[in-house]
């Protein structure tokens, strides 16, 4: 069973009721980190707690594409609602299998620091539903540090790879 969650823009990313926000240093390209980003296969191999990520679309891939991920207990779908590429990759929640959110949005974005070196910033933010509330403000500093690890660890996968 999958509960829907509000369809967001990328900019509920910013302007959510609960924000996250990461920056990290990459040595590697903003090309190269963002095919790695538009890679689900390559996901579950940084991103703490992912045991799974797949297009639930077609190729092509880009705005408006879909993909499903299971992290820990809670399969999420999702949908692209930006992808430039080099730039930008974002997604929002569309449904989720645990009751807890209402909305969810998360932006990658890409900025160059040099030709071998790029700065990731992941602005996160997210809307728990109804009696969560309360729980949502007591979430934001594991969701900080979850984000914090998934940064670190992408800056060494793509200096390993």
């Amino acid at each position: 069973m999958r509960f829907k969650c509000a369809l967001v823009d990328v900019g509920f990313a910013e302007s959510a009721p609960i924000t996250i926000k990461v920056e990290q240093a990459l040595g590697a390209s903003a090309d190269k980190v963002f095919a790695i980003l538009a890679d689900t296969a390559q996901w579950p191999l940084w991103f703490p707690n992912m045991e799974e990520a797949t297009y639930t679309s077609s190729s092509p891939y880009g705005a408006g594409s879909t993909r499903m991920v299971k992290v820990g207990l809670m399969g999420i779908d999702e949908r692209i609602v930006a992808w430039e590429e080099g730039r930008r990759y974002s997604f929002r929640f569309e449904a989720v299998s645990l009751p807890i959110f209402r909305a969810f949005c998360e932006d990658y974005q890409l900025e160059l620091i040099d030709e071998q070196r790029c700065r990731l910033q992941i602005q996160a933010g997210y809307e728990v539903n109804g009696l969560l509330k309360t729980a949502g403000f007591t979430m934001r500093p594991r969701f900080q540090r979850v984000f914090q690890e998934a940064a670190l660890a992408l800056a060494k996968y793509v200096e390993d790879s």
